[in-house]
Formats: C-alpha cells, structure tokens, sequence
C-alpha cells in the first residue's frame, strides 16, 4: 500500500464454539465461530512458541504478537541444540537477545522485506514484490532461499521448493548474526560458522512442474 512493495499475509482456521458427535455418526454445530488456528511464516508455533502459549497463539492476530516477544527473543528451540549438538560449527547457537529472529519472524528483514512502515511487530509471511524470481522453474532455485543467496526465498515469502526447516533451523543456530551474516552488527552472536545442517531432506520427492500450476502431481487421485 501507498508505494510500499512489501506485503504480508496470514491466514486463520475457525470452526463453531461447539460440536456435538451424534450417535449415528453425524454431527450438530452450534454457537459463534472461533479461531483455532493461524500461519504465516511456517512452523513458528511448533518450533518458537511455548507449549503453554500454543493455543493463546492459535486464537490471536499479528496486532498482538507483541506478548510472544520473549519467546523470539529467547527461542527454546536454540536451548535444545546447544544441550543436544554441542559446539556445533565451533560455537553455540544465542539463546538471549536475539534481534535477528525479530526480524526474521515479527518485522521483516531491513532491505529485503521489512514494510516502510511499521506500527508494532507482528507473525506473517512477508514479500517484497519488487524483488525479481531467481527462476520460474521452482525445481532450479537454491532451496536456501536467502541463506542461499537468493533473495527472492524465504522468508522474503514461501517458493516452492525453500527447505523453511533447514532455513529456520540455521536461523536459530545463528546463521544471520555470526561474523559476516547480514544481521551481524558491530558484535557477531556466535563464535565459529553455523554448518549446513538440516532435516535431511533438501527437495521434494517428486519434481516440481517447470510450468502452472508448478506443484507436482500427487501420488495417487
């Protein structure tokens, strides 16, 4: 909006207040509809959000994500790898004070996908539209998306073949803020190089079409 080619998405999931399973396997609905669910950038509430913020998350709206500041801040997730995969790449990934996954999660990435203007942090997919694709062949993109170069991947927006779990992962490790990343500042948030890891599964397990609707044919009707 006025000139600004960032934009941001999210989207909800709501079903009635109450359901009742009948006893010959149909159901009755009533009462208001409610939000149980929400997304915008992929996995923040599995990997950044709090058990005992889950549902709190779910039923919100980016206006309010200001409360689940202190879970980006200080993810868990950066907990888990340093207690499970110490010293990996020769440092820890921060647990405290971690600006740059405001960025990556709340506000947007300043050059690449941050809005002019900004009213208060807030969870969506963000894309700068006036980025150009590196490809139309989703199948000849760096699945790294930023990390990989490429500036018109994840999370400045959702291509088909970004790997968002190795992205987000490397993320958490550090991968932005370590010495020569893009959000490293004055003072680096790690020692050492945060490697190329990840799940393990790179691209998807069937070509994606090099044309619309791009997606690949599904294994079975």
């Amino acid at each position: 909006a006025n000139g600004d080619p960032v934009i941001g998405v999210w989207a909800t999931a709501s079903r009635n207040a109450i359901t009742v399973l009948n006893g010959n396997g149909t159901k009755t609905e009533s009462g208001n509809s409610v939000q149980v669910s929400r997304l915008g950038n992929p996995l923040v509430n599995e990997v950044v959000i709090g058990l005992n913020q889950k549902d709190l998350f779910n039923a919100s709206s980016p206006s309010g994500d200001g409360q689940f500041l202190s879970r980006v801040t200080d993810p868990i997730l950066a907990t888990y790898l340093n207690a499970f995969f110490p010293g990996l790449g020769g440092g820890s990934a921060p647990e405290h004070n971690r600006n740059d996954l405001v960025t990556v999660f709340l506000t947007g990435i300043r050059g690449i996908n941050q809005p002019a203007t900004l009213s208060a942090p807030g969870e969506e997919l963000r894309l700068n539209t006036s980025i150009a694709p590196s490809s139309a062949n989703p199948n000849a993109v760096n699945p790294l998306g930023v990390l990989g170069g490429q500036l018109d991947g994840f999370p400045n927006g959702r291509r088909l073949a970004d790997d968002v779990v190795d992205i987000e992962v490397q993320a958490v490790l550090g991968i932005l803020c370590q010495a020569g990343g893009p959000l490293a500042g004055p003072t680096p948030c790690r020692t050492g190089s945060v490697p190329d890891v990840g799940d393990g599964v790179r691209a998807n397990d069937v070509p994606f079409q090099a044309s619309f609707p791009y997606v690949a044919d599904p294994h079975s009707p």
